[in-house]
């Protein structure tokens, strides 16, 4: 038997030998890796607490969990939750055998598959819930008709990204798929140092330890694709699908609302009544100009805001599947190069000690940023940032009774209704856009209900899409 060493364990005289002449060697990745576990840590802890404040707001928003979207959304913040706990709890559950490397290890092969377990199936449904969530919005945009296949999508969704990361999970337990992989435990076979160093066969025990070398080596590669085919092909191949086809779709619907606008214009606007025929030619061209020059500020204003629509809609693809890649990116490029044997600079496993917990905090963002854009943008408020981010979190969002819409935020004891000079101001606000303008009321009769026209058209098919995109947007995005 050899002698025991400082860190407690029994070794071999090769592996004894080897700690002595690579002493500076591994104290120096001993103090990396605790920077790596300190900065990986604070980030799981962050999105920790942002995936939790997440599920709070959409649990006590005006919908709560009776919609389609905010069930996805709290599977996704849940998973986003069991993800980051994983990832905040520096290297306690790596197994203690493992000190003479890793910084902080105070676990056992138990904990080490839990901590695998858990990591692995938050991701995995971290990921799914992504893509139901594109694949909802999708049907809601295309066919928000159809209610029996929204309905089947939610199932879909809830079945596949509960069972697949919990069937992997089970299976990985099962077959010893899950071993230490640096300071953290991971789809692996378990080789460390002492393992290649000692005269032991894969299956056996060093002495000295207690989880026996190569354990899970028939496993791990298999298991391995099965997880990164999820998240690094399917996941992202879903997310800019969907959201290219709902931006197109988008875009049509604006492009078609536009040219029912033209045409009603073009229309109405060669018509002239018995009465307009007895105007002097000199008037109807002023009349003409003028009504014109309105209706170019119209369509202006119109214009803009579709493609300001557009391009949220692309923006809202945009934050999301940059939260999906920076969340994984790093992870699965590091771990590509150690599986084809190759140096993996420290700058990629920095970067991704730093990026991979937090997916749960970039979808927070995400979620988060239009309720305040409502608050800071309130006319009524003149509220400072500070002011907006808090109101927006604590205080809760209402409708009014007129339109059902989101119309701004009051706290919890004054949320049963809006006054009456709010429903005033905002029915004269509505009453804006749709009534023609003061300065209209000499003009001929066709040209008037034709400036009315154009800033009301709510009896075309037409516009029902566009509500409908107008609450994608609106409601936080994907």
């Amino acid at each position: 038997m050899a002698e025991p060493t400082e860190e407690g364990n029994l070794m071999n005289d090769a592996f004894a030998h080897w700690l002595e002449q690579n002493a500076e060697w591994i104290s120096d990745f001993r103090q990396l890796r605790k920077k790596f576990i300190i900065t990986r840590s604070i980030s799981g802890l962050i999105a920790l607490v942002s995936s939790i404040s997440l599920a709070y707001l959409i649990c006590r928003s005006k919908n709560g969990l009776s919609t389609t979207f905010h069930r996805l959304l709290i599977g996704l913040a849940v998973s986003n939750i069991i993800y980051s706990f994983a990832w905040s709890i520096f290297s306690v559950s790596v197994p203690q055998e493992m000190r003479y490397l890793i910084w902080g290890a105070r676990g056992n092969q138990g904990t080490c598959d839990a901590q695998a377990f858990v990591i692995h199936v938050g991701a995995l449904a971290g990921v799914s819930y992504n893509c139901s969530l594109c694949v909802y919005y999708l049907c809601v945009l295309k066919y928000s008709k159809v209610q029996k296949l929204i309905f089947k999508v939610e199932i879909c969704s809830h079945v596949v990204s509960i069972g697949y990361p919990l069937l992997f999970g089970i299976v990985g337990l099962a077959t010893k798929a899950f071993n230490p992989f640096g300071s953290i435990c991971w789809v692996t076979a378990h080789n460390p140092p002492h393992c290649r160093l000692s005269d032991s066969q894969n299956g056996q025990l060093p002495d000295g330890f207690s989880i026996p070398c190569g354990r899970g080596e028939k496993v791990a590669r298999a298991m391995l694709l099965l997880f990164n085919i999820p998240i690094n092909f399917i996941g992202p191949a879903v997310i800019i699908f969907t959201m290219t086809v709902m931006y197109y779709y988008v875009l049509a619907i604006e492009k078609k609302t536009e040219k029912y606008h033209t045409n009603t214009i073009l229309q109405l606007g060669s018509k002239r009544t018995e009465i307009e025929d007895n105007v002097p030619d000199n008037c109807w061209k002023c009349i003409i100009l003028s009504c014109v020059k309105k209706t170019k500020n119209i369509f202006h204003k119109k214009q803009t805001s579709a493609r300001s629509n557009s391009r949220r809609v692309l923006h809202r693809a945009f934050m999301y599947s940059a939260a999906y890649f920076l969340s994984y990116s790093f992870l699965l490029v590091g771990q590509y190069m150690t599986e084809a044997d190759v140096h993996v600079p420290n700058a990629i496993w920095f970067l991704s000690t730093v990026f991979s917990p937090l997916q749960g905090f970039f979808n927070f963002l995400i979620y988060f940023h239009p309720k305040v854009l409502v608050v800071k943008n309130d006319r009524r408020s003149n509220l400072s940032w500070s002011q907006s981010i808090a109101r927006a979190f604590f205080e809760r969002e209402r409708k009014t009774q007129s339109t059902g819409r989101s119309y701004g935020y009051k706290s919890a004891q004054h949320v049963n209704s809006p006054t009456k000079e709010d429903e005033k101001r905002e029915d004269s606000d509505e009453g804006a856009e749709i009534s023609p303008s003061p300065h209209n009321t000499n003009l001929p009769p066709t040209l008037a209900s034709n400036n009315i026209a154009i800033a009301n058209p709510q009896n075309t098919a037409d516009v029902e899409d566009q509500n409908i995109s107008e609450e994608f947007m609106n409601e936080g995005g994907v």
